[in-house]
């Protein structure tokens, strides 16, 4: 009887000693299920102002022993899920604004996709900013459903930059969940990025597609939760529910605007792109070159192409040998043209190029390897007939490109080059059109 009241004596005064906000209480003879309940059950109260504190104590057997919990916190309120709820909205919300922004401002895929990566990765801080804490140093939010949807609409690129900040986040917040909350951010990018490898949809998705999709971005978040001190049933279902809602609401919008920009830029690319020879149109030539008078590039020349006697191919083998023979010079222009030249079928069979050359004769050098590739068979085989083109060229020095001027002046040469026989090219330098002599053949001084 003296040793029962001694132990009782020792405990409550282990309980006064303890901090206000709580302590566990185990027992070797109890399972490890009722062990979670007594912890779940377990609460301190304080009133302010008050000196006497309410303690509400669980003692399953003659034999304890008390283990102090520090920080633990109470079952979420309502008015916690619904704040969670909001906060996760909103960002989710943001970043499909700025992904719209970058789809349509920013034209280079792998600076667009590192950009979503980015808006997405801060998204994920700001939403674990703001979480659902359960135990200490463990806490809940939507990560899951900003990390999936990076990778579903940023590819490798957006995952990583996502997982990185994410990650980053995770570990400089802290406590003993970090390991498990990084954990979780990388497992997520990597399953969503593994499952668009193996999808690759050409439709829009259909609604089975995404919940598989929505599902598998709640699943890491939710397989955690069980690596974790005796989270409840309730908390589980609403983060698994707030993760697979975000990337089924928000997915899809992004999905929408996603398709959207992809059928304005083929729609923008058949506006620019002639039809029968896949060679950018008269309207892209006009562009590029306008775009290269703000630039001020380095030295370049323009060369206007004509096909020799394309009229007769027409009137003598009709215009499906015609057209094959524009084909074939089309295709005989993109693999001849370098990686920085640029080439267009302006109307006809005439057909504009801009060369980024240092020189008139690094500039004639090169329209004579395009003259000679533009020799294609067309009309009858038994017959063996060849296409020729003519070319006239201009050269501009550094920061002197003006489309209307060099236009004018490789026409002109382009009429000398016809005029002097046709199938040859006729290289205009700088200082002869200021002269006023247009006349002059550049093809002798040039070794031909």
């Amino acid at each position: 009887m003296g040793r029962k009241a001694a132990d009782d004596s020792v405990l409550h005064k282990w309980i006064n000693a303890l901090p206000w906000h709580g302590f566990f209480v185990l027992t070797r003879r109890l399972p490890l299920a009722s062990r979670a309940e007594i912890r779940r059950t377990l609460c301190v109260w304080q009133r302010k102002g008050a000196t006497q504190r309410r303690k509400k104590v669980y003692i399953a057997a003659p034999k304890v022993r008390c283990l102090p919990l520090p920080h633990l916190h109470p079952e979420p309120r309502m008015l916690d899920l619904i704040l969670t709820s909001s906060n996760t909205i909103g960002l989710m919300a943001i970043c499909c604004m700025v992904f719209g922004a970058l789809q349509r401002s920013v034209r280079q895929t792998a600076l667009r996709r590192a950009g979503v990566g980015l808006a997405l990765g801060l998204g994920t801080v700001l939403a674990m900013l703001e979480p659902l804490q359960f135990a200490p140093g463990y806490q809940a939010d939507a990560r899951g459903a900003f990390v999936g949807v990076a990778a579903l609409f940023g590819g490798p690129i957006a995952a990583w930059v996502t997982i990185t900040i994410a990650g980053l986040g995770r570990w400089l917040i802290g406590g003993a969940g970090a390991p498990l909350g990084m954990a979780v951010i990388a497992a997520t990018g990597l399953a969503v990025w593994m499952w668009t490898k193996l999808e690759r949809p050409t439709v829009a998705r259909n609604w089975q597609a995404w919940l598989a999709l929505s599902l598998m971005c709640a699943l890491p978040t939710t397989l955690a939760f069980f690596l974790t001190p005796a989270p409840t049933l309730r908390l589980i279902f609403f983060i698994a529910a707030l993760n697979v809602s975000s990337v089924l609401i928000f997915g899809h919008m992004m999905e929408r605007e996603q398709r959207l920009r992809r059928r304005e830029r083929l729609l923008s690319l058949a506006a620019a792109t002639d039809e029968l020879t896949g060679l950018p149109n008269r309207r892209a030539f006009v562009e590029y070159c306008d775009a290269l008078e703000k630039d001020r590039p380095k030295t370049l020349a323009l060369l206007m192409m004509d096909i020799d006697h394309f009229k007769s191919v027409n009137d003598r083998y009709g215009h499906a040998a015609g057209d094959h023979a524009l084909r074939s010079v089309g295709a005989a222009i993109s693999q001849t043209l370098g990686a920085e030249d640029f080439a267009a079928r302006l109307g006809g069979e005439e057909f504009g190029i801009v060369l980024r050359v240092d020189s008139t004769n690094a500039g004639f050098k090169a329209a004579e390897r395009l003259r000679e590739a533009c020799r294609v068979s067309y009309g009858p085989p038994e017959l063996k007939l060849r296409t020729s083109v003519s070319i006239g060229g201009f050269f501009f020095e550094a920061g002197a490109f003006n489309r209307t001027e060099g236009q004018k002046f490789a026409d002109r040469a382009l009429y000398q080059a016809k005029a002097s026989g046709r199938d040859q090219t006729v290289m205009l330098e700088p200082s002869k059109p200021a002269a006023g002599s247009m006349s002059a053949r550049y093809a002798d001084s040039f070794g031909r």
